[in-house]
Order: C-alpha cells, then sequence, then structure tokens
C-alpha cells in the first residue's frame, strides 16, 4: 500500500455515551485496493453538557424604558418589577410585560419580596418608611410601615421563618411583619444603612 504524506479533510463521526472528558479517537485508512492501514489515534477533549438556560440571556424591555426599576420578585406565577414614581411591571413569562404607574404609590420603591401568599414593596415617602402590599402583583394597598419621621427610606425587604423584615439606608432599625399587613419598628443595635436584604 502506499504511503500518503499528508491528508487535510473533514469526516463527521458520532461520539458515543461516557460523558465529558478526555476521549480518543482511533483513525483506519482504506486504499481502493481494500488495505488498511494501522490505527493512528489522538485525544480530543469533549464537553457534552447541554447549555445551561443560565448561559443566554436576552433583553426584554418593558414598555416604559424611561423609568429606573429597582427590584424584581417572583411569586403566584407572576415576575413583578417595581421602579421610581410607583412604577411596577408584570410579566407571567419574563418576556413580554406589562407597566402602570400608580397614583397611590407615588414613592420611590426600592425592594420587593414575595411570601406568604402576597408581594410587598417597600421605598420612601417624606422621609417615612414607605410599605405597599397585593396579592396579586395588580392591585396595590398602602400599609403604614411602623417607622417615624427621618427614619429614611426602606431600600430592601425579604421573607423568611414566617416574617417578612425591612431594612433601610438612614438608620439603625429594621420593620418587622409577620402578615406584610401591621409592621414593627426594631432596633439592629448598629448604626451603619442597611441596603439590602435576602
Amino acid at each position: 500500500m502506499g504511503k500518503a504524506t499528508s491528508l487535510l479533510a473533514d469526516y463527521p463521526f458520532t461520539v458515543g455515551s461516557g460523558g465529558d472528558g478526555a476521549k480518543t479517537v482511533y483513525v483506519w485508512f482504506k486504499d481502493g485496493a481494500g488495505n488498511i492501514s494501522s490505527a493512528a489515534s489522538a485525544t480530543v477533549s469533549f464537553d457534552l453538557s447541554p447549555a445551561s438556560p443560565l448561559d443566554v440571556w436576552t433583553w426584554a424591555m418593558p414598555s416604559t424604558s424611561n423609568q429606573t426599576f429597582n427590584g424584581i420578585a417572583y411569586g403566584n406565577n407572576l415576575y413583578v418589577a417595581i421602579g421610581d414614581n410607583g412604577t411596577i411591571a408584570a410579566s407571567s413569562d419574563g418576556i413580554n410585560w406589562t407597566t402602570k404607574t400608580y397614583a397611590n404609590l407615588n414613592a420611590p420603591l426600592k425592594g420587593i419580596t414575595y411570601g406568604n401568599g402576597m408581594f410587598v414593596a417597600v421605598g420612601d415617602s417624606n422621609n417615612f418608611g414607605a410599605v405597599f402590599t397585593s396579592t396579586d402583583g395588580l392591585k396595590w394597598y398602602r400599609r403604614y410601615a411602623g417607622t417615624t419621621n427621618g427614619s429614611g427610606l426602606l431600600t430592601g425587604v425579604a421573607y423568611g421563618g414566617g416574617k417578612f423584615v425591612a431594612v433601610s439606608g438612614g438608620w439603625d432599625k429594621v420593620v418587622v411583619s409577620s402578615d406584610g399587613l401591621s409592621w414593627e419598628e426594631k432596633s439592629t443595635g448598629q448604626s451603619p444603612s442597611l441596603y439590602g436584604i435576602v
């Protein structure tokens, strides 16, 4: 059999089971007379894992694009994003959004969470903390935040252990609620401002 000094070509092949990692690929050559060469081999690394859903991101712009959005939460099969000037955007799929500005939410909203069957959004209203609740993300109601004048805006809120807890960016206290409706002020005993909670 004649000797091939070089070969440059593309040949498709299928990788069997066995997972990711280094694989040895063997190649044989057959001439026109039916003679088969000795095997040539090479080691190739494969990553056969499917792409994660978080590998690719796509912009989805709510219809009110001139607003600043400060937080987002998911609950009751709905994504809800909150922003300045009482602006709230809602979506069932994260792609198509309905945006509305609520007159009774005339406050910069800074944080939102979902728990105990309701959304809770927090923000600021004339140096008082502001709390708003909704069970469906569409109809919102203002609640007494339990803060004192000058306490500053509420910057974040989270739900866990059967309680809602909201923190402030301008004081050493948090406000706590077991139902999202009635809130009570608590001291942290620390002076630094708090801007987020999970």
